[in-house]
């Protein structure tokens, strides 16, 4: 990509760094803290930037990241949704998140915590300081609501516990 005039920015999102930088609009009632992560709630056509609020679904892995400033409500700011982000997370869980973790954020909630899944901890050294270097977790995460039957070995099926049959 062809570099810009100086003083010139590239439009939100589009950054040749291969950052994703999202302006968005927080419509939620507080402040959206540093490195907190913001679920997309629409488009506000008039100010051009998504509307962001706190999480309304736990285990999210599809959120985007405030910067190191607040985004007061009602105010403008930009966000990022890069592979590796920057975020947040509950400091009075009684526990540090650690390199391999699994955190994820709570309904009504703008930090990780490890009680929910979503992001994989990559790098810790900034945990003292209340935030850490995350990424999106790559498999889907579903809910198990309930069984509703089981399945019943086939003719030439042994009873196992995997439905595997031994040669």
């Amino acid at each position: 990509m062809p570099a810009l005039p100086p003083g010139r920015q590239e439009p939100a999102g589009q950054q040749s760094s291969g950052s994703r930088t999202i302006r968005v609009y927080n419509v939620d009632p507080d402040d959206v803290p540093p490195f907190g992560a913001m679920e997309i709630a629409g488009w506000d056509s008039d100010r051009r930037a998504f509307k962001v609020q706190r999480c309304t679904i736990s285990g999210r892995n599809d959120l985007i990241f405030n910067g190191m400033h607040p985004i007061p409500s009602g105010m403008e700011g930009t966000a990022r949704s890069d592979v590796q982000v920057t975020a947040a997370f509950v400091p009075s869980d009684g526990s540090n998140p650690l390199p391999g973790d699994v955190w994820g954020v709570a309904v009504g909630e703008w930090l990780l915590s490890p009680r929910y899944p979503g992001y994989t901890i990559l790098d810790a050294t900034t945990a003292v300081r209340g935030f850490c270097v995350v990424v999106s977790q790559r498999a889907n995460i579903t809910e198990f609501i309930r069984v509703t039957g089981t399945p019943t070995p086939g003719p030439g099926l042994r009873s196992h516990p995997s439905g595997f049959r031994p040669n």
